[in-house]
């Protein structure tokens, strides 16, 4: 908690730490008073504290960074940056448009005026799986899966995923939630966007959509699937069932 004192127009505010016996307490049981603010920090697994002291400039970037890139046609668009260049005294970035084939990816240098601020000039894209066809199907679950680009691969994967009654049950139910292992490859996104899927495969709305953020994760999974082009349906499986245990796995450490 915090007690402020007024000087010149300034505020400081000091923080009284609480005894670490405290730490498993809720402000309830802490006596905290309603109106009373409250500095809340999260540990890390390893016992540190995520703390920035010192907040990078945007400029400082490193490898995943969101920013705006223009390219070049002149258009903003929010990327990420995939690698920098030389490491020990960065001098450029390689930007990926996000919601574009990696064929367009490329190197821009860091003090360019073709980067930016992310938000500066670009909006956000949020990952969004219902593209068109909304209103009840035929039947249930009898929901198309819209091709991006050539992906008709990953699609009948999903359509015969989403036939196995016992899996799909268990994301519907929400059942997964209670497994998610958040210190997994996918620190649990991809099991997350697959339960989207199914949600939305299931919920007797759309006729036809598009499993754009699944397509994402499964992209950040292997690189091979974040393009566009035909890939083997088989491959794209097995990563996506290995990834799948992964985020759903209830042991977290290795027995010895």
């Amino acid at each position: 908690t915090n007690n402020n004192k007024k000087k010149k127009n300034k505020t400081t505010h000091t923080w009284v730490l609480p005894k670490a016996e405290s730490y498993s307490k809720t402000l309830g049981e802490l006596q905290i008073m309603s109106g009373t603010r409250v500095l809340v920090e999260r540990i890390s697994s390893d016992g540190t504290w995520k703390r920035q002291d010192n907040p990078r400039h945007w400029r400082e970037m490193e490898v995943g960074d969101i920013i705006d890139a223009l390219d070049t046609e002149r258009k903003w668009y929010e990327s990420e940056v995939k690698a920098i260049k030389p490491v020990d005294k960065p001098e450029q970035v390689y930007i990926h448009y996000i919601g574009f084939d990696s064929r367009w990816d490329e190197w821009i240098a860091i003090d360019s005026d073709r980067v930016a601020k992310r938000g500066r000039h670009s909006t956000p894209r949020k990952p969004r799986d219902v593209s068109y066809g909304k209103g009840p199907p035929i039947a249930r679950g009898a929901v198309g899966l819209a091709n991006l680009g050539n992906t008709c691969y990953m699609n009948s994967i999903i359509q015969c995923l989403s036939s196995c009654v016992p899996l799909t049950d268990y994301f519907l139910a929400q059942t997964y939630t209670q497994d998610l292992n958040m210190d997994g490859p996918s620190k649990g996104l991809l099991a997350e966007a697959y339960a989207s899927v199914m949600d939305t495969m299931w919920s007797n709305q759309h006729k036809v959509f598009a499993p754009s953020a699944l397509k994402t994760e499964v992209g950040r999974a292997r690189k091979e699937f974040q393009g566009c082009k035909q890939q083997d349906s088989q491959e794209l499986l097995l990563i996506l069932l290995d990834r799948l245990s992964s985020d759903l796995n209830r042991v977290r450490t290795e027995k010895d």
